[in-house]
């Protein structure tokens, strides 16, 4: 199956399922998918196994706020060597070209990018620097990782977790950005 989205397409991957793939040529820090967080979870809406929501299609964002994700965003796979980057624009969340992205590649993110405190799970991203294992907590990564990926943290994500932020940042030896 193969569902078309403007300049992407949701078909089957191999790292996961489905995934979403390129339709045409994307350049680097061009947008490439919103992912739509206005379906927050809650008691007065839960998630709905029975209707097929799993919880792989949930993400949390700013306050512990957990939503469920609808397509294309839903099917974007983890990568430890990913095409594009989570960017927060005015209160929205995208997908960006981290680097070219040709017709036909998978769009993958790394997952651990704003995570903390939650489970590890296993990585079958295959790329040549998978660590094998998505952290539970972004500031589980090695100091290289965490040098690369410090630019990338979202604002909201650094103020929630400002004590490991800022002793990551002393750790590295980087002037943190708050």
């Amino acid at each position: 199956m193969i569902r078309v989205f403007e300049g992407i397409e949701v078909r089957s991957s191999d790292i996961e399922g489905v995934g979403v793939f390129a339709a045409r040529r994307f350049e680097p820090g061009e947008r490439i998918l919103r992912f739509d967080h206005s379906d927050p979870l809650g008691p007065d809406r839960p998630q709905r196994p029975d209707l097929g929501e799993r919880e792989v299609y949930v993400d949390q964002i700013a306050g512990g706020v957990q939503v469920y994700l609808p397509a294309p965003g839903r099917h974007v796979n983890s990568s430890c060597d990913p095409s594009a980057r989570v960017r927060w624009d005015d209160g929205e969340c995208w997908a960006v070209a981290y680097r070219v992205i040709e017709p036909g590649e998978e769009i993958t993110v790394d997952y651990v990018i704003a995570t903390h405190g939650e489970e590890a799970q296993e990585c079958r991203c295959g790329a040549s620097r998978c660590r094998g294992v998505i952290p539970g907590s972004v500031f589980d990564l090695g100091d290289a990782w965490l040098r690369e990926y410090e630019p990338l943290m979202a604002e909201w994500f650094i103020r929630e977790n400002l004590p490991e932020y800022l002793a990551m940042c002393d750790r590295l030896g980087i002037r943190p950005r708050v």
